[in-house]
């Protein structure tokens, strides 16, 4: 869900508007009750059912909530990285799922058989 207001209040924190809900090219007018369809949302997908009527009613509150800039910033890692952003059992239900590695690896070459580190200097 949070993903869902980061993606909706995004053309706001470009300033490109005030509102979400002129933005044309997202779904935030559907889900405010601003227009009754979106070509752009998959039809399983305009009543949001996993939300809920009383959700749907507080999407407005919902979105005035904000995002908190770490919320931000972690999403925006996952975004950048390509990698699914979740809960560890989430994330590898995915990896099961997928059969690719989906958690972040360490950064760095990987190390050559026998290598031993240079000593500083």
């Amino acid at each position: 869900m949070r993903s869902a207001r980061y993606v909706e209040l995004n053309p706001v924190a470009a300033g490109l508007l005030e509102d979400p809900g002129d933005y044309e090219w997202s779904s935030a007018a559907l889900h405010l009750g601003l227009r009754r369809d979106d070509p752009l949302v998959m039809p399983e997908d305009r009543n949001l059912p996993y939300l809920g009527a009383p959700m749907l009613r507080g999407w407005r509150g919902f979105l005035r909530q904000g995002i908190e800039e770490i919320e931000a910033k972690r999403l925006e890692e996952h975004i950048s990285s390509g990698l699914p952003l979740g809960s560890d059992d989430f994330v590898k239900r995915l990896e099961r799922r997928s059969g690719r590695r989906l958690f972040p690896r360490k950064g760095g070459w990987p190390k050559a058989a026998g290598a031993k580190r240079p000593l500083a200097g």
